[in-house]
């Protein structure tokens, strides 16, 4: 193996270790933005019931200015659903990118004839940072 092939599988794993922390950090913002679509809908909910209820009382100007804070508040969460929809989008193709890689640098140690001590390690590294990632994911899933 030469000199070249080391230095390409060290630049598959520098890549490799950006992506992932790439995805963390998009796990990290989905997960936020999630949590602010969430509350949102909680504040849309709130401004339709106080809509239902100022009808109930005949009170049409109140029940005007609950559907004006309802529609701001839908608004609000439609925006943040199309954010939360691209960042999936993103993190689809960041997981994509990250098991193409992951098979390429298997498929580049494999066919290396001696071993490479750093390449191996950083494999390792490789396996422990996909295992964040997926307990991450999994506590995503979870909120």
């Amino acid at each position: 193996m030469s000199l070249h092939d080391y230095i390409g599988i060290d630049l598959d794993v520098i890549h490799l270790k950006n992506l992932y922390s790439s995805l963390i950090k998009a796990l990290t913002d989905q997960k936020i933005a999630l949590q602010k679509y969430n509350q949102a809908e909680i504040e849309v909910n709130k401004w339709q019931r106080r809509v239902k209820l100022a009808e109930q009382k005949c009170d049409q100007k109140l029940a005007h200015l609950a559907l004006e804070q309802k529609q701001i508040a839908t608004a609000t969460a439609n925006q943040l659903k199309l954010k939360l929809d691209k960042q999936t989008v993103y993190i689809d193709n960041l997981k994509q990118k990250l098991k193409a890689g992951k098979s390429k640098l298997i498929a580049d140690k494999m066919y290396s004839s001696r071993r490479y001590s750093s390449t191996s390690s950083a494999i390792e590294a490789f396996d422990r940072i996909e295992e964040k990632v997926l307990m991450l994911e999994a506590q995503a899933k979870a909120v």
